[in-house]
């Protein structure tokens, strides 16, 4: 056995869509943002067998070779989520099959089910832990498609690439998945950015591969009403780089509203959630979804604000945070 360190650990943080989601789901484009204040961290080192633990449960197996053969693959939760990044890491990295690890979700401060990639998080992390612990990383190139892969064919969720694709380069990223010679990721200056909140209810999770299971089948079956929305949600990705590069915020806030407004026309919206977007329009802010769960993200004018924001959205039971520009 092998190892490049005695010990890694990978720090993966949340990340929300800004515009254009969920056309990354449907072959679009969007711009994400990575939301540092909330993050997944996994732990790998060496060990006598394969490992997996998360929030005081076990999953052990002799070796690499018993985890692929696991029959009942189709759980959740944590462990599954490792079980299957390290199933597809050891797919693509053969060399360590042999080899066995530890892993261990050591801390996540990511709200599940609430559309801030907690679940992409993890799988990151524990292939990025992997990664550091054999000396054998897998480059931010193929890493996003490697995890959707572990998600979308271990585990039958339903999900798209711009989650990865912001978490693995961080910061403020655009991705567009329609352009001639594959995907174009461009990092962008998040520093153009003035600061951007948050906000969740943790009681009103929502399954993101429940959530698009229909869309997606309507968007195949050449559904003219999914398929002219999600051009349209991906062509606001493509506007925004316009007002990002230039620091405008008010037409960026522009692009968000109207992007909810399309959410809206096409999905059966939960009330809780709907109810957190007009509460935070109703003080000024242009607010989206984070992505599926739930979760709203919206562009702050200052503390005043803010303030009046968290009042607002706390007597509805959310929680929030604030992502600073600087």
């Amino acid at each position: 056995m092998r190892y490049a360190a005695g010990i890694a650990r990978a720090e993966v943080p949340a990340r929300s869509g800004l515009v254009g989601n969920p056309s990354d789901a449907f072959g679009g484009a969007i711009v994400g943002i990575a939301i540092d204040e909330l993050s997944a961290t996994v732990m790998a080192e060496p060990s006598l067998s394969v490992q997996l633990e998360a929030d005081g449960e076990t999953l052990e197996f002799e070796n690499f070779g018993q985890l692929a053969d696991l029959a009942d693959h189709r759980r959740t939760g944590p462990l599954a989520l490792m079980w299957a990044a390290a199933k597809r890491y050891v797919a693509e990295r053969t060399a360590h099959a042999d080899t066995n690890v530890r892993l261990k979700l050591e801390s996540s401060t990511i709200p599940p089910g609430v559309g801030l990639a907690g679940s992409s998080a993890i799988v990151i992390a524990t292939l990025r832990a992997l990664g550091e612990l054999f000396g054998d990383e897998i480059g931010d190139r193929d890493l996003p498609s490697i995890a959707l892969a572990a998600e979308r064919e271990e585990l039958g969720i339903t999900a798209g690439l711009g989650d990865r694709v912001v978490q693995v380069y961080g910061g403020l990223v655009y991705l567009d998945l329609a352009r001639e010679g594959g995907p174009r990721v461009e990092p962008l200056d998040a520093t153009r950015l003035p600061d951007v909140f948050v906000a969740w209810r943790p009681d009103a999770a929502t399954g993101s591969g429940d959530v698009h299971r229909e869309m997606r089948e309507r968007f195949k079956a050449g559904d003219e009403e999914v398929v002219s929305a999600m051009r349209e949600i991906a062509g606001l990705a493509r506007a925004a780089l316009k007002p990002l590069l230039t620091g405008d915020t008010g037409g960026l806030g522009i692009l968000m509203e109207r992007n909810l407004e399309l959410r809206r026309s096409l999905y059966d919206l939960d009330e809780r959630h709907t109810e957190m977007a007009d509460a935070a329009h109703e003080l000024g802010a242009a607010v989206n979804y984070t992505g599926s769960g739930g979760a709203i993200v919206g562009l702050l004018r200052d503390d005043e604000q803010l303030g009046k924001l968290r009042e607002a959205l706390g007597a509805l039971g959310c929680e929030l945070v604030v992502r600073r520009s600087s």
